[in-house]
């Protein structure tokens, strides 16, 4: 195991499988990380993948979709962009596997996105992204 040290907004870079991980931000006792991977890399946290084997490789656990993974966020803490591509990224994968369910919900999910984001760029408002 490689053990690294990392800042907020720096990264790690893995190019032999083309992703990089960049460490979003710090919170006591919590590390948030960001991976940027082409779609057909899939990544998952540890216990969902230890749950794929149950589910076979088409399902999606309940409570994994865009939708319900963004649906705490309020219109201040939106993702914006970064938050839009990950969710497009999690609906190719759903659509990858055969699995349609909820990706009306996710594109909607994504479009209300994407129009917070562009109000708050269009004033002024920075989101972290």
């Amino acid at each position: 195991m490689l053990v690294l040290s990392r800042r907020p907004n720096e990264k790690i870079v893995l190019p032999g499988i083309q992703v990089i991980v960049h460490v979003v931000a710090l919170k006591p006792g919590v590390v948030r990380l960001g991976v940027e991977a082409p779609a057909e890399v899939a990544v998952y946290r540890e216990e969902v993948w230890k749950r794929v084997g149950q589910w076979g490789p088409a399902a999606v656990p309940p409570g994994e979709g865009v939708a319900a993974r963004c649906s705490n966020r309020t219109a201040h803490s939106h993702g914006g962009l970064r938050g839009a591509l990950a969710d497009l990224a999690v609906l190719r994968r759903q659509l990858r596997a055969g699995h349609t369910e909820g990706l009306q919900e996710g594109l909607d999910h994504i479009e209300r996105e994407l129009k917070l984001y562009q109000r708050d760029a269009a004033v002024g408002v920075g989101n972290g992204s």
